[in-house]
């Protein structure tokens, strides 16, 4: 289970549910939940890649695209 032991660092509202950005002995991860049942919709890993993502946060705009936060740019989470 990727989420046991994890340390939630943000949470946001967006789109089709609730994300969550977390972090355990993997590193950072993101996770998409339907906002009335917590189901489980998608979840995103860092991949492994010459640049990889070290997301700070995730936030979401006012008709909920949601983005993820890194020290130096903002990338748009696309399910």
């Amino acid at each position: 289970m990727p989420f046991r032991d994890a340390s939630v660092v943000q949470a946001c509202v967006g789109g089709p549910g609730i994300y969550l950005l977390f972090e355990n002995d993997t590193g950072h991860q993101l996770a998409l939940f339907e906002r009335d049942s917590l189901k489980l919709l998608c979840h995103f890993l860092d991949m492994d890649t010459s640049e990889p993502v070290n997301p700070t946060g995730i936030c979401a705009d006012n008709i909920g695209r949601v983005y993820v936060r890194t020290d130096d740019e903002l990338y748009r989470v696309r399910i």
